[in-house]
């Protein structure tokens, strides 16, 4: 992940008072979720990405019990790619993004259907002239099984290229131009109006309506008050709050430093709190998750002894508080929970 480091994962934010009304972009089409089968994964597990050919593990959590581990899903061809993101779709297929920085570069995501084991193939790679050639960090997947990718280049320094559900190579639209402002997007959220949430380099949150194509300006721009800066990592609950990665800038620390990585959640009169301090051991986080019980889980890339793993954090953690609960056996690179 050198190269994401490189394009500016160390970043500021957020303070001041925001609104986070919507544009209405509901559709009653969407198709329901698949009844799980046997070998479908389970709601609610834990997947976390290591790099090297380690792979995707798989973990169930619980206060009591802790990660509790549940296999793994290793595919060979990956081992060359740096991989940003883990996603799921309605169906708890899994997403996985990753760049290839070979000589030929083929950057893609992969689709695996629920239930996929080590040595599965993907059931769809999702690649092209708009994004093998790219830097890759994060993707998401609508109820529609539409697939957005957040692609680290471009004219003004990004774009979210949109597939469809059948679409390998060809997407159905692509957000990108100046007034878009993605600057060196990153992690994605769709909520369930299929609304768009990007994180970028310079500004916290930049949402979209539904269908936006072209040089589509903004709906809103969530955290952009009082000098903040952009975001590694967005993530939505049921509620409609909003999670990001951020460094709170000075104005929201009373002794004008600057703690280390921490959450900050939005609510629609701003923030509504946030997660922050020494005893957190964040310092460094790259993506964030949150689970149906409200815990909320990220991938810390450096922790306090320089190792790296996911932390847990309970539903209505705020301040200063130590995590619920760290998992220090693999990568802090990626982190998702299945619906």
């Amino acid at each position: 992940m050198a190269s994401a480091l490189a394009a500016g994962l160390f970043v500021e934010a957020c303070g001041g008072e925001m609104s986070l009304e919507r544009a209405d972009g509901s559709d009653a089409g969407a198709p329901p979720q698949a009844p799980p089968s046997e070998a479908a994964f389970d709601s609610g597990m834990i997947a976390a990405y290591g790099p090297s050919g380690i792979g995707v593990s798989f973990f169930s959590y619980d206060t009591a019990s802790g990660f509790v581990p549940l296999g793994g899903l290793a595919y060979g061809p990956w081992q060359s790619n740096a991989c940003g993101e883990i996603s799921f779709d309605s169906h708890r297929n899994l997403y996985l993004t990753c760049t290839n920085f070979g000589s030929e570069p083929s950057s893609r995501v992969l689709e695996f259907a629920s239930g996929a084991t080590d040595g599965s193939e993907p059931i769809r790679v999702i690649t092209g002239p708009s994004i093998a050639s790219s830097y890759l960090i994060g993707s998401a997947v609508d109820s529609k099984g539409n697939v957005y990718v957040a692609v680290n280049s471009g004219p003004a320094g990004g774009e979210v290229v949109v597939f469809g559900p059948s679409s390998d190579s060809t997407p159905i639209h692509t957000i990108q131009g100046p007034d878009t402002q993605l600057f060196l997007p990153n992690n994605i959220a769709i909520d369930a109006n299929y609304n768009v949430y990007v994180g970028t380099d310079e500004i916290p949150v930049v949402e979209f309506a539904p269908g936006a194509d072209g040089d589509a300006v903004p709906t809103q721009l969530i955290g952009n008050q009082s000098g903040c800066a952009g975001t590694e990592g967005v993530a939505l609950d049921s509620a409609g709050h909003i999670y990001i990665n951020a460094e709170l800038s000075s104005s929201v620390v009373p002794d004008g430093g600057f703690p280390p990585y921490s959450i900050v959640v939005f609510a629609n009169d701003g923030i509504e709190r946030t997660i922050s301090g020494p005893a957190t051991g964040m310092n460094e986080l790259l993506t964030t998750a949150v689970d149906g019980t409200g815990r909320i889980f990220v991938g810390n890339y450096y922790g306090p002894d320089g190792g790296t793993g996911v932390y847990v954090f309970g539903a209505g953690a705020s301040g200063d508080v130590p995590p619920e609960a760290t998992l220090s056996t693999v990568s802090g690179l990626a982190v998702a929970v299945a619906p």
